[in-house]
């Protein structure tokens, strides 16, 4: 009786079906990674393109490094709404930094997890009312009438009707009106990624430093902030990015204005697109904040590094 070949004790069919088995999860890849090349690097491609041609949407025309040329040079508005963007990135540093990780930490040390968890979920609970409802919401705040807008009805009341501030409409303060969105600035995202960090640090560790007599700021300093530095450098990539691909907050609450003083990259790119059809000058000025982005998020990655093992 014929019996069938087999390598290294394995017949050839058995072998055909191993190798389709690890072929299984390129398959289920095929269409994430068709639907990212078609929505993702596909545009992009084109976006680079474009930013060499005079391209109206119907006629293009090859310019060479002439868009550029006028973004750097030309562009009123681009050096200044890159200042706003720096200013929102600085404040934005702040805010994911402090408020989150000081949230988590008191959560942290919370010895009833029945209060913690109920922390953690009022803390949470705003992130699932939708961005928009979000901004007119704090649109109503900000209304000039007293009887509308919560500011000026608190600062009428206490201080009379000269206490009256033009919120969305003052070059001086609409800027800070738009940081002021979200506070306290303490939940969300941020928060359980710091949580989640401070809960992987080794017990034994909290135990050293209290032989060695070390308070609860010296703990928090010199142990806890080193440990979760990986979450603290995402985070500073994150406000960077978010920064510079900062649209939808200045669109909604003000436009850009009062005096260009919120707008943004994003801002002016849809503008120049889309109000002004100059599609491959737009496409210039997107692919310049695409390269500011990844140079500012490398040196950060590179430079930002956490020393500290366990």
């Amino acid at each position: 009786m014929a019996t069938t070949p087999t390598i290294g004790g394995v017949s050839p069919s058995r072998r055909g079906g191993m190798r389709l088995r690890q072929f299984y999860p390129v398959l289920f890849l095929v269409p994430t990674l068709g639907f990212l090349l078609l929505f993702s690097y596909i545009p992009f491609i084109r976006v680079i393109r474009d930013s060499f041609y005079w391209f109206n949407g119907t006629t293009r025309r090859f310019i060479g490094l002439d868009n550029y040329h006028h973004v750097f040079f030309r562009e009123q508005l681009f050096w200044p709404s890159m200042w706003v963007a720096l200013k929102f990135g600085l404040t934005g540093i702040v805010k994911v930094l402090v408020f989150p990780l000081l949230a988590a930490k008191m959560i942290h040390t919370l010895r009833r997890k029945g209060a913690a968890y109920w922390y953690r979920v009022l803390l949470i609970l705003p992130t699932v009312v939708p961005g928009l409802v979000t901004l007119f919401i704090w649109i109503i705040f900000f209304h000039r009438d007293p009887s509308i807008g919560l500011f000026n009805s608190i600062g009428t009341a206490i201080f009379g009707k000269d206490a009256i501030v033009q919120w969305l409409s003052d070059p001086k303060v609409t800027f800070w009106s738009l940081v002021l969105i979200g506070f306290p600035w303490a939940g969300g995202f941020a928060m359980l990624i710091y949580l989640a960090g401070l809960q992987t640090i080794p017990l034994e560790l909290y135990d050293a430093s209290m032989i060695d007599g070390a308070s609860s700021f010296r703990t928090f300093r010199s142990l806890e902030v080193p440990l979760i530095r990986g979450q603290l450098k995402l985070f500073v990539v994150l406000a960077i990015i978010g920064s510079l691909q900062n649209f939808t907050i200045p669109y909604i609450m003000t436009g850009g204005g009062p005096r260009f003083t919120t707008m943004v990259p994003g801002l002016l790119v849809y503008r120049r697109a889309f109000s002004e059809n100059l599609f491959g000058y737009a496409s210039a000025i997107a692919f310049v904040l695409f390269l500011v982005t990844m140079s500012l998020s490398y040196l950060n990655i590179r430079f930002i590094q956490s020393k500290v093992e366990y």
